[in-house]
């Protein structure tokens, strides 16, 4: 079964404690739930809102968001499959579509800046610990680090240092060149004011992030310029499957079949 993607919109990314450090996950993904609501040709026929977080406030983030965006009628779930959240509610768009023509909206938000502090509780009378990571495996499993994890992944495959300062040097420049060209203007929602991502760095060079030492070994590939940040924000997509979309034929991305795999505990 064929899914199209009609629509697509979101926040302007920000790095984590900086331009969206007072704004939390209702703040985020509200206004891009609200915005792909106006844009949908039949409002009237959105079926769910389906949106991942991970480590957020607790309760139905989803649920939450789409009460703040006026879409009091329209069911809301939240997906927690850690990295992989937004594209998971897509994939779970996709199903429920097969089910149920219409409309799914189906996304992310995540605002690592006001994420609550937990602990673990203590049974033996010493104070709490801080909840720093959520374990990924149980005990007797391999959990490295994710930064770790890549580590040991790039030697494997032969992904050497210099690939990944390319590759991300070249990802720093597209995102700024298209920045400055007004690429990304239509898919961001204003919020307060903001619209303009704060991670992309156009004077990064290959002979610069060769100056940063890796993070998680000392023979390793991974640095804090090569990574990805860890960021604040909000995105998703409208979802309609081909009978839906075939009244309007909007022009569209369309989704052939979906598939999830998992792999060993000890890589990302």
């Amino acid at each position: 079964m064929s899914v199209y993607v009609v629509d697509a919109r979101r926040t302007a990314i920000g790095t984590a404690h900086g331009m969206w450090r007072d704004t939390d996950t209702t703040g985020l993904a509200a206004p891009v739930l609200a915005a792909l609501a106006r844009a949908c040709p039949e409002s009237g026929l959105i079926r769910q809102v389906v949106m991942g977080n991970v480590r957020g406030p607790g309760g139905n983030v989803a649920r939450v968001a789409a009460l703040a965006a006026g879409l009091t009628d329209v069911p809301a779930l939240t997906i927690d499959r850690q990295c992989g959240s937004g594209l998971t509610a897509i994939e779970v768009g996709h199903h429920w579509l097969a089910a149920e023509p219409g409309y799914v909206i189906a996304g992310g938000v995540q605002s690592v800046s006001t994420e609550p502090l937990t602990h673990w509780r203590s049974e033996d009378g010493r104070p709490p610990r801080l909840f720093e990571r959520a374990p990924f495996a149980p005990p007797g499993c391999p959990d490295p680090e994710m930064g770790e994890a890549a580590d040991l992944l790039a030697a494997e495959c032969g992904i050497g240092r210099e690939r990944q300062d390319a590759y991300a040097v070249a990802s720093h420049r597209r995102a700024s060149e298209a920045r400055r060209a007004g690429l990304l203007a239509d898919e961001i929602v204003p919020v307060d004011g903001r619209d303009r991502d704060e991670r992309p760095r156009p004077g990064f060079t290959v002979e610069r992030l060769a100056r940063f030492r890796p993070i998680f070994r000392a023979d390793g590939t991974v640095t804090a310029a090569n990574s990805c940040g860890v960021n604040d924000g909000a995105a998703a997509v409208l979802l309609a499957d081909e009978g839906t979309w075939a009244r309007h034929r909007c022009p569209a991305l369309r989704i052939t079949a979906v598939r999830s795999a998992t792999c060993d505990p000890g890589r990302p």
